[in-house]
């Protein structure tokens, strides 16, 4: 007769806040850009693990007791979850209202009322990716992972109650196949959309199924367990190399999730087996350093992410170690007062009880929601800023084509559907990443002077991926049907090529500014880092040439002058300190020229075949020594890298007088 499921949930065991203190240590450390702790991003995964073991131990406890109740499981997690978190974003929402622009400000208050929903992780899936520059710049980013662990726990009581009333004996069985189809699909869709692999529940399910696996089986291996034999120990060894090694081996470039989450997973399900009070690892694990970093990790996590943000939004380039070494400080500061006189508190029923707690949790988050909502409305608080500042802000636009014309994933708008605009002789079209959007609308504009228009093909972050398979969804099959389409269209005389080339070959420049970055190129991880970027060169010049060759015209913009920070850092902060447009500057000709010398070396190789010519965009925000963020009253950038409608303007203008385009 099969013995009957049940789940073992220690009160508490010691070792379990050690690897607490594992995960957000390295989560802190990877947001600081602690080069050592490169995969710390990990250590939200070891949460998951650690989460699914715990909850679903307590859940079939108390269902095996009959003590189960949905009132006392939302209880207990409103308990765990709301008080700290509405502190934080209380305090982070003054900080936002201070600190941010009215742009950042909206989408400050939009990320608080998905925070607040639990719906953050489907917010961001829409707004950035977790490994994009300006996701370093984002206070609540790390609130996806609150809004997974909750919609997962929707789900998770029914589950185990019907497995508990009607398949009892089949535990495993059941965790195993959440496991198996979470898991097989996020190996699915982790190519198609890597993005939304990272933030959504039905591609994590699999990390907490995992952790409650544990719970439903370390109650019949206990003895082996807690003995000393080679077998047992080498159990936690292998967890702990599993967990250690992402942390410190993997990179922003790591396709994760998927196939490479498996490890940091497997590892943390077996330490959480394997380990106990008295196992090496066990006793390691249970310090009290280990400990105290444990207990005040929910706050530590809530907390280091606002901080950074805000520091980094504020501040231009690279953090100092001492700024570093003091963001760590007050975050560890701030954590142990939340966890001294806000969570725990909370969490005693003699000091709040429960109808005190749901009162609590409705009379907090409606005016947060509220709050959220009303920053997204109202743009936090324009009006503190002068109709100066707000009339430079108000030159900081995209292209009003983007949403309707430009594309990215693997359900891309193909090259025959593209949009045609303005005039009506289309013999003009724009290949490009998002770099091409503003210049491409720009030039569109000129042309429609003479009843000329032009083809528009952009696809987000996609590199001239001719000869290579990029790591972006879509862009190698989008880039070889746009060369295509161009090719078989002789009516389409010119072609206005433009790429964020160093961001592809070398990594961001906001995070190391004014160092230069030098990351391994993420689309030839097995190559070396010389070999990799001679890929990319070789591509881009077959693009040219295949282009060239073909009969059209074309026209290489260089790379965009990146700034030092977001162009919003010198329109509300430097023109508010000094009000005199020429104390705004960008980054400097030396900066560009070193930080582009690679592609511009490729792209001089260029300039002598037939049919092709070299648009500028220095000419438009650059002087001899210095380049710029915002000219006679109108700001060029849109962020750091894209230039704004008017920099696109401003640069077709000049490059139409020189005689460069029409």
């Amino acid at each position: 007769m099969n013995e009957p499921a049940r789940m073992i949930h220690s009160a508490y065991r010691a070792e379990i806040d050690g690897l607490r203190a594992i995960a957000v240590t390295s989560v802190i450390l990877y947001h600081l850009g602690i080069g050592f702790f490169s995969g710390g991003y990990v250590g939200v995964d070891i949460f998951f693990v650690i989460s699914g073991y715990l909850i679903s131990g307590i859940i079939w406890n108390e269902l095996e007791l009959g003590s189960f109740t949905f009132i006392g499981f939302y209880e207990r997690r409103i308990r765990r979850i709301f008080p700290a978190l509405f502190i934080v974003l209380a305090a982070s929402s003054c900080a936002a209202l201070i600190i941010l622009s009215p742009i950042q400000a909206r989408d400050f208050g939009q990320s608080m009322a998905a925070t607040v929903s639990f719906l953050s992780n489907i917010y961001f899936r829409m707004k950035t990716g977790y490994f994009n520059a300006d996701a370093e710049r984002t206070p609540l980013l790390h609130m996806w992972s609150l809004s997974v662990e909750e919609q997962f726990y929707i789900v998770f009581p029914f589950m185990l109650i019907a497995v508990h009333r009607f398949a009892k004996n089949q535990l495993n069985a059941v965790l195993t196949g959440v496991l198996v189809l979470s898991l097989a699909y996020c190996l699915h869709r982790a190519y198609d959309d890597q993005v939304a692999t990272f933030f959504y529940p039905q591609t994590r399910a699999w990390e907490l199924a995992a952790g409650a696996l544990v719970a439903a089986n370390r109650h019949k291996y206990l003895s082996f367990i807690t003995t000393s034999s080679f077998a047992a120990r080498a159990i936690e060894v292998l967890g702990a190399s599993l967990v250690i090694v992402p942390i410190f081996h993997y990179t922003a470039q790591t396709p994760f999730p998927g196939i490479w989450a498996v490890p940091p997973v497997c590892g943390t399900a077996l330490l959480i087996f394997g380990t106990h009070e008295r196992s090496l690892i066990g006793r390691l694990l249970a310090t009290k350093p280990m400990v105290g970093i444990g207990l005040v990790s929910y706050s530590a996590y809530l907390w280091h992410q606002p901080l950074f943000a805000f520091t980094r939004v504020a501040t231009v380039g690279a953090l100092t170690p001492l700024t570093l070494a003091l963001l760590v400080a007050l975050t560890f500061g701030l954590a142990y007062l939340s966890w001294r006189f806000v969570e725990r508190p909370f969490r005693d029923r003699h000091i709040f009880s429960r109808r005190h707690i749901f009162i609590f949790a409705a009379s907090a988050s409606v005016p947060l929601l509220v709050l959220g909502l009303t920053m997204h409305l109202t743009h936090g608080i324009p009006q503190r800023y002068s109709a100066q500042i707000r009339a430079v802000g108000a030159t900081s636009q995209a292209s009003p084509m983007t949403t309707a014309c430009h594309t990215d994933g693997i359900a891309y708008l193909h090259p025959d559907k593209a949009c045609h605009y303005f005039g009506k002789i289309v013999d003009w079209a724009v290949l490009s990443d998002s770099h091409g959007l503003q210049p491409g609308y720009a030039l569109a504009e000129n042309l429609s002077k003479t009843g000329h228009g032009l083809v528009h093909l952009t696809f987000s972050a996609c590199e001239p991926a001719l000869l290579f398979t990029s790591n972006i969804p879509g862009c190698s099959a989008w880039m070889h049907e746009a060369v295509g389409y161009l090719t078989s269209h002789p009516e389409i005389k010119n072609v206005f090529l433009a790429f964020r080339y160093s961001r592809a070959i070398s990594g961001d420049q906001l995070r190391v500014y004014p160092g230069l970055p030098d990351e391994h190129p993420n689309f030839r991880l097995n190559d070396t880092t010389d070999a990799a970027r001679a890929v990319y060169a070789h591509s881009f010049s077959a693009l040219v040439r295949q282009l060239s060759t073909s009969g059209k015209t074309v026209y290489i913009m260089l790379p965009i002058p990146e700034l030092p920070t977001h162009v919003d850092h010198y329109i509300y902060g430097t023109l508010l300190k000094a009000p005199d447009y020429t104390a705004v500057t960008g980054t400097s000709m030396a900066y560009y020229e070193a930080r582009n010398s690679y592609i511009l070396n490729v792209i001089n190789t260029l300039k002598t075949l037939p049919n092709v010519k070299l648009v500028d965009p220095r000419v438009a925000v650059c002087d001899p020594a210095q380049c710029r963020s915002i000219i006679d009253g109108q700001a060029l950038y849109v962020d750091d890298n894209h230039l704004s409608l008017a920099g696109a303007r401003r640069l077709v203008a000049i490059e139409h007088q020189r005689g460069t385009l029409p």
